[in-house]
């Protein structure tokens, strides 16, 4: 009985990437379908990826490392829903829908592989798709923040606090998933944390629609994450440099110079 209790234990974990991916589509479709059951509906897919997230891991890396997985998982949701609010298009929702399961379920994937079948996993999975669902996170939630601020007209010292906890938690993140010290790479945090701050305070007062901010600042966020990583690393040579510097630089010109003034 024990044996068939451990075997049942290992199939819902070997399951669950496929478990929570049609989870999110049924309660992110649902949302879309009955938004007046919206924070209800929110709050139990919340759970529901905490859970299995939890299910994995914290029995193998204990409490303090599923931790990160905890909130990686819950940020991401909450970032989608919240977004899920101030997009009207049907396309870009269907789009977004498509993304978020996709990295959830594929992030769950790498995890149980991790776990469970070293021999199956790809060697900086886990560290790559974090960093991408990092940015997504800070995107995402950057465009609801944004979005509060012009039609809900949210306080901006409280937007300001929420940001602050965002881009902090963040980068904290990006540090433990990328396995770099937090201790002595303090002042790193800080400062990169401090520069968006300051470029979404900017931001919060220029007639831009909310959209294009979200993108502006997560280009910011992207350009500092990634020079704070490689000195952390010791790593930040010229040319590194100048391949995130670029991708920003791009990014700002294009969308500064399309993009209509409200």
């Amino acid at each position: 009985m024990a044996e068939d209790g451990v075997t049942h234990m290992f199939l819902l974990k070997r399951l669950s990437p496929f478990l929570v991916a049609v989870l999110n589509l049924a309660f992110l479709e649902a949302i879309l379908k009955w938004p007046s059951l919206f924070f209800v509906l929110a709050g139990v897919l919340i759970f529901f990826n905490l859970f299995f997230v939890g299910f994995l891991a914290i029995k193998n890396l204990g409490f303090k490392v599923t931790l990160r997985f905890w909130l990686t998982y819950f940020m991401l949701t909450m970032a989608v829903n919240a977004s899920f609010l101030f997009i009207d298009n049907a396309v870009l929702r269907q789009g977004l829908i498509v993304i978020h399961v996709l990295c959830i379920a594929v992030y769950q994937e790498f995890l149980f592989n991790f776990l469970y079948r070293p021999e199956k996993y790809k060697v900086y999975s886990l560290e790559n798709l974090n960093n991408i669902i990092n940015l997504l996170t800070v995107f995402l939630a950057n465009l609801a923040i944004f979005a509060l601020i012009v039609f809900m007209n949210m306080a901006v010292w409280l937007s300001l606090l929420i940001e602050m906890c965002l881009i902090i938690c963040s980068l904290i993140l990006l540090f433990r998933a990328n396995k770099l010290e937090l201790k002595g790479n303090g002042w790193l945090l800080v400062a990169s944390g401090l520069v968006v701050v300051e470029f979404f305070i900017i931001f919060t007062w220029l007639p831009f629609n909310f959209f294009i901010k979200a993108v502006l600042i997560s280009a910011i966020y992207y350009l500092l994450s990634g020079v704070a990583k490689l000195i952390a690393n010791q790593q930040l040579y010229k040319n590194t440099f100048l391949v995130f510097l670029s991708v920003a630089v791009v990014i700002w010109t294009a969308l500064l110079v399309t993009s209509r003034w409200i």
